[in-house]
């Protein structure tokens, strides 16, 4: 688990949430810090003096970061020599299976207009450069 300062505007972490944009479209961290899992594969080729490259994994609709176990990614990680890490996206993961049933029975519980409440900031990872 990792902590994540919530975004202005985003401050449970449950869906639905919605951050109003700043003038130059960034999200400005503020109010609570959110607890997110995080999972890493580092590929067994990787070292310091060749590390290996990173990737943000996206898992599908209402799973799980550790969709990055499934063989065809782990194989993807040894073949091509990438670091795979993962989250759970807010409104996308497992978690938000009960969330997303309530919805379906009221619709005005999905958000509308404004950005995406299922995405979170992608930060830029330091790295080689690769």
């Amino acid at each position: 688990m990792v902590g994540i300062r919530a975004v202005c505007g985003c401050t449970t972490g449950r869906p639905g949430d919605e951050t109003a944009p700043t003038a130059d479209s960034l999200p400005t961290p503020c109010g609570a810090t959110l607890r997110a899992d995080f999972v890493c594969n580092i590929p067994r080729s990787a070292s310091a003096a060749d590390p290996a490259h990173v990737s943000l994994y996206n898992h599908g609709l209402l799973d799980s970061p550790t969709e990055i176990n499934a063989g065809n990614v782990k194989a993807m990680s040894a073949t091509y020599d990438f670091t795979f890490c993962a989250t759970s996206w807010i409104g996308m993961a497992a978690a938000n299976v009960p969330y997303v049933a309530g919805a379906f029975a009221d619709l005005s519980a999905f958000p509308a207009g404004g950005p995406a409440a299922a995405e979170l900031p992608e930060l830029p990872l330091p790295g080689p450069g690769r």
